[in-house]
């Protein structure tokens, strides 16, 4: 069954996830993940000669962050969004067994940021694989420390609970 991110994602980590990022949003690492999706949202196709589909691909590629910047989509959501991603499969690592798989899906949760249209340009699996590789690149180890950095806060919180409780 395809991942969903309405049926998936939202109602399982989507809170806990802002709520982390309002939390750690001041934070000097959380600017440094917010610089770097900045620089993602500013990607422009690599100046190096080549042949073929890898410079079609990076070329769709800028297209799509450039429909991004037009429509304004902020850093902040473009790395909420892969951290969205992330948590989600360290919860469900069964629903990306193969690498190719997460990349995928980072690349259809990125844009599905942008507002759909019928007269919208459908991209196609070359694309999308390379979409995926380029967010995955730049975003991925950040994103995973803030979800690892959440669960720490999580596991401390429960720590304390269980303090709390034992008043004998």
């Amino acid at each position: 069954m395809p991942l969903n991110y309405r049926e998936h994602i939202k109602p399982t980590v989507h809170g806990w996830i802002a709520d982390g990022f309002a939390r750690w949003s001041s934070h000097e690492a959380m600017r440094a993940c917010v610089k770097l999706a900045e620089k993602l949202l500013h990607y422009a196709e690599p100046g190096e000669k080549g042949a073929g589909w890898l410079l079609i691909e990076r070329h769709a590629v800028a297209g799509i962050f450039r429909q991004m910047r037009d429509h304004g989509i902020t850093p902040e959501q473009l790395f909420l969004r892969v951290a969205e991603y992330v948590a989600f499969f360290n919860r469900h690592p069964e629903r990306a067994a193969e690498r190719k798989v997460e990349e995928f899906a980072l690349a259809r949760g990125v844009l599905h940021l942008l507002p759909w249209s019928l007269t919208g340009r459908r991209h196609g699996a070359r694309v999308l694989k390379a979409l995926g590789q380029i967010v995955k690149d730049h975003l991925y180890v950040a994103a995973n420390a803030f979800v690892r950095r959440l669960e720490d806060d999580d596991a401390e919180k429960g720590a304390l609970l269980k303090q709390a409780v034992r008043f004998n």
